[in-house]
Order: structure tokens, then C-alpha cells, then sequence
């Protein structure tokens, strides 16, 4: 069970106790055959979300599996079988917390915070009346891989990255562990509305000295793709 006091390295190393447990469980329980029946019936469909597969690993933490097809070109490429994009979501005393394991070694750990979730429901999906469980599937489904880079400098352990519809703000704390803190859209870059996002105590507030410079960024192209 993970508790209050347990570092992030504690709850990383608990991510992966858990995932080797449940991971064959969920190759047993994915229905691949069915995903291929609804992709031969839908040959045109493209970015094919099907039923998740969740695992309840107690009380508070639920391991999750959201299978999906690019195509069902893609799906026959990959061997009839989906692509899968694995987090697992738990509950402290600030609400919902979901970290996901990543990089190009896959030893990296991304923890988004509720409050993340919270602006997301609020800025990106513009539905208050969404559950907490909904919002987490729904991001990763609209945003499965975003670019991402050091902000304002290179050396800064904060970092921002940028989605089809908006920006994501996160700090570095180790090399393997990023905390992803809020959320903004790309209408928020305006002048008024940047203001008053940094004013809400986010910690954005270092941002309005390097609105333009922000702006460029998020406007040009990344080279460098996030694997989150």
C-alpha cells in the first residue's frame, strides 16, 4: 500500500513490483481477437481507444491498462495486437496522484499531481462535472506523447511540454523522476489570461518574465520527443 511518508524513488520501486505481478494478468485478459474483429469492421478508424483493464490493487492505488490501435494496419503490423499505455493512479491526502513509467531505457517515472488533473478538467476538457478517474484516462488519450524541453534555460530543472491543444509544466527532481504540476492551454498564452494563471499561486509566476520567449517555443517545432 502506498502511504503519505513513502519517497518517489519508494513509490517508483513499488510501480514496478506491481506492474510484474499484474502485466501477465492483463496478456491473459486483453481480448485481442475482439480488437481485431472491431478493427476489420472499422478499417478506416484511426486512433482506437478500446476498454480499459484495470487491476484494484487495494483501497487506494489501481493499476491501469488502456489498450489501442493507431490503425488496423498498425494493429496488423504490431502482430494483431494493440500498443498499450500502462499508469498506475493512487490516493494521498491531496487526492489522486498517477505516475507512469517511461524513457528510452524505460526507467523513468512521470508523477502527475491531482492538482495536474484538476486544471485539465478545468482548462483542457472544460467539464467540471467529469470524475477524477475519467479526466486521468482522457489526458492520456488526447495527449499519448508530447515534446518536451528545459525552460526558461537549459540547465533549469523545470521543464515544459507542448500537446496538440496545450502545455504541460513540470520539474525535474532526479534524473529518473519528473513531477508534472499543472496545465495551461494555448489560449492562456494571451497576455490577460497568462497573468492571471500565474496569479493563482501555481507557481508559474517566474513565467510572466519569459512570456515572449514562451510563446516562440511553443509556437516552433521540438526535435526531441518526451516518451511519456
Amino acid at each position: 500500500m502506498i502511504v503519505e511518508s513513502m519517497t518517489y524513488d519508494e513509490i517508483a520501486c513499488k510501480y514496478n513490483e506491481i506492474y510484474e505481478k499484474v502485466e501477465p494478468r492483463y496478456m491473459a485478459k486483453a481480448d485481442c481477437n475482439k480488437m481485431r474483429r472491431f478493427l476489420v469492421k472499422n478499417k478506416k478508424a484511426e486512433n482506437v481507444w478500446f476498454k480499459p483493464i484495470e487491476f484494484e490493487i487495494d483501497l487506494s492505488t489501481v493499476f491501469c491498462f488502456l489498450p489501442f490501435a493507431l490503425s488496423y494496419k498498425d494493429f496488423q503490423k504490431y502482430g494483431n495486437h494493440p500498443y498499450t499505455l500502462t499508469y498506475m493512479r493512487y490516493i494521498i491526502n491531496k487526492g489522486y496522484m498517477v505516475v507512469v513509467r517511461g524513457g528510452e531505457y524505460d526507467n523513468e517515472y512521470a508523477f502527475y499531481t491531482s492538482h495536474f488533473f484538476d486544471r485539465y478538467r478545468e482548462r483542457g476538457l472544460k467539464n467540471l462535472s467529469l470524475e477524477k478517474e475519467i479526466v486521468i484516462m482522457e489526458f492520456f488519450k488526447n495527449n499519448r506523447s508530447f515534446c518536451s524541453r528545459p525552460f526558461p534555460k537549459l540547465d533549469s530543472e523545470n521543464y515544459i511540454g507542448v500537446t496538440d491543444s496545450g502545455i504541460i509544466f513540470s520539474r525535474k527532481i532526479s534524473n529518473n523522476i519528473t513531477i508534472y504540476k499543472t496545465y495551461i492551454t494555448k489560449e492562456d498564452l494571451k497576455e490577460d489570461q497568462l497573468d492571471a494563471v500565474a496569479e493563482v499561486g501555481e507557481g508559474l509566476e517566474e513565467l510572466l518574465q519569459y512570456r515572449e520567449q514562451l510563446r516562440d517555443i511553443v509556437l516552433s517545432q521540438f526535435s526531441q520527443q518526451n516518451y511519456y
